[in-house]
């Protein structure tokens, strides 16, 4: 339910020796304020998606896996920020960590649009990730500014917000739509009046001759 979302879930443990990586501001060996550890992963077309390539934009990655309950309760919550900020220059990507299905039908069959990266493991090494679902958040620059276990979709939301904030101060920010809207097709600015000038009058037909008279025979 919207209430439990606002909650948050709270991760699925692999290793509990190393639970106390869920400490505020860090996660594992990723803490806020660092720059984010670059790595490549394929997606579900097969195509190489590298983490320092997507710079420019704000990027939001989630550990996941599909027998993992907290996982599954907060996609549809990530599916709705995908929507609402992909337009702000935000991509987000699920990145599938310690599977044991199919996670590239699983995702297709719920009908989530948002990025898949597959075989996370080392990934999640690298992150230090112990339990799952597990959420960075990078700026335009490349730098952390969210990393958390479990699910919390105020802090996300949040972090998102300032990310993009940034990104907007930055003055990278993709454009509206309107900017992508073609010109009148009847010309150029340079045909239409400056500020303060009266149009110009079309210029008047040319009044017809009289046709002479006859001559009589």
């Amino acid at each position: 339910c919207l209430a439990r979302a606002l909650m948050g879930y709270p991760p699925v443990i692999r290793d509990r020796g190393k639970d106390r990586a869920q400490e505020k501001g860090r996660s594992g060996n990723v803490r806020v304020g660092s720059m984010a550890p670059d790595f490549s992963l394929k997606n579900a077309d097969g195509e190489t998606v590298t983490l320092s390539e997507l710079k420019g934009n704000v990027v939001m990655i989630d550990f996941w896996a599909t027998w993992c309950g907290p996982c599954i309760a907060a996609m549809p919550a990530v599916q709705k920020m995908h929507e609402e900020y992909e337009s702000k220059g935000v991509k987000i990507y699920g990145i599938n960590t310690w599977e044991r299905g199919d996670a590239v039908k699983f995702k297709k069959d719920k009908g989530y649009t948002y990025g898949l990266l597959l075989e996370g493991d080392e990934v999640a090494k690298q992150y230090g990730v112990t339990g799952i679902p597990a959420f960075f958040i990078m700026d335009h620059e490349g730098r952390v500014i969210y990393a958390g276990q479990g699910f919390n979709a105020r802090a996300i939301r949040q972090a998102l917000d300032r990310g993009v904030d940034r990104l907007e101060k930055s003055g990278k920010a993709p454009k509206t739509d309107d900017g992508d809207k073609p010109k009148d097709e009847k010309g150029k600015d340079g045909d239409k009046p400056k500020d303060g000038e009266k149009p110009k009058d079309k210029p008047k037909d040319a009044p017809k001759e009289a046709p002479k008279d006859k001559p009589k025979p």
